[in-house]
C-alpha cells in the first residue's frame, strides 16, 4: 500500500490532475470506476472523454501528516487548477457542485469515493479521515451507516455491504481497543519502549503524530521518523 501524491497523464496533452492517498493503486482503480460509470468530477470527465483513461504516475510517498501539504504544492508546481483537471488547491476544500455530478452533496464525488475508500479499509478513525479530506465527521458517520450517498452501493456494490458490516462491529472494536497488544519500537536514540498506556498517549509524551506511528505498527511501512519496530 503506497501512501503519496500522483499524477494522471492524459495521452494528447501536458494537463494533468494531481492527487493524494493512502493506498495509491487502489484510488487509481477508483478513478478508472468513476470516469467509465460518469462519476468523476467535472474536469476530469471532460478529460476523460477528450484523451481517453489517463495513466497513472506516482510523484512522492510520504507519511499520512505530509498529504495535503504536499499534495498542494505538487498542483502549484504543475498549475493543475488553471493549466489542468484539478478543481481545488488541496483535499480539503469543498467543492461547489450540486445534484448528479456531486452525489446531491456539497462534496464532489471524487473526494467521496475517496472517503468511501477510507471507510472500507477500516484502516484510520473518522477523525483521522475528516482531517485528511477535509468532510466533517458528521458527513462520514452517514456514509458509513448508509445514510447518504447510496449511490455508491451501485458502483461498489461489495465494498457497500462490507461498510454496512462493519457498522454493526464498530462499538465491540471500541470496547477492545484498549487490550491492543502493540509491539515495543525502538527510538532514534535506540531506546526500546512499550507503547503505553495508549497509542495516542505514547504519541503525546514523544511528540509523534499517531497516524503515522500506526502505521508502522500495522506493518504498512519499515520507519517512522527513525523509529522501527523491535527484531
Amino acid at each position: 500500500m503506497t501512501i503519496g501524491i500522483y499524477k494522471l497523464n492524459f495521452n494528447g496533452t501536458n494537463k494533468v490532475y494531481i492527487g493524494q492517498s493512502t493506498n495509491i493503486r487502489l484510488r487509481y482503480n477508483i478513478h478508472k470506476t468513476s470516469l467509465k460509470n460518469n462519476k468523476s468530477s467535472k474536469k476530469l470527465q471532460e478529460a476523460y472523454l477528450l484523451f481517453g483513461m489517463p495513466t497513472l504516475e506516482i510523484l512522492i510517498e510520504c507519511d499520512i501528516e505530509e498529504l495535503n501539504s504536499l499534495e498542494k504544492e505538487a498542483i502549484a508546481i504543475y498549475d493543475s487548477i488553471n493549466n489542468g483537471f484539478n478543481t481545488f488547491d488541496d483535499a480539503t476544500h469543498r467543492s461547489i457542485l450540486r445534484g448528479e455530478l456531486a452525489g446531491n452533496s456539497k462534496y464532489a464525488n471524487d473526494l467521496i469515493i475517496e472517503v468511501f475508500n477510507y471507510l472500507v479499509e477500516n484502516k484510520l478513525t473518522h477523525r483521522e479521515i475528516s482531517n485528511i479530506t477535509g468532510i466533517s465527521r458528521g458527513a462520514l458517520a452517514d456514509i458509513s451507516s448508509g445514510v447518504s450517498h447510496k449511490w455508491l452501493k451501485d458502483l461498489y456494490p461489495e465494498q457497500y455491504d462490507l461498510l454496512l458490516q462493519l457498522k454493526g462491529t464498530a462499538r465491540k472494536t471500541a470496547k477492545n481497543i484498549k487490550n491492543i497488544g502493540y509491539p515495543s519500537v525502538v527510538s532514534p536514540d535506540n531506546i526500546i519502549y512499550t507503547i503505553s498506556p495508549s497509542l495516542r498517549g505514547f504519541c503525546r509524551q514523544h511528540n509523534l503524530n499517531h497516524g503515522g506511528l500506526g502505521e508502522l505498527l500495522r506493518g504498512h511501512k519499515k520507519e517512522y521518523k527513525g523509529w522501527k519496530i523491535t527484531q
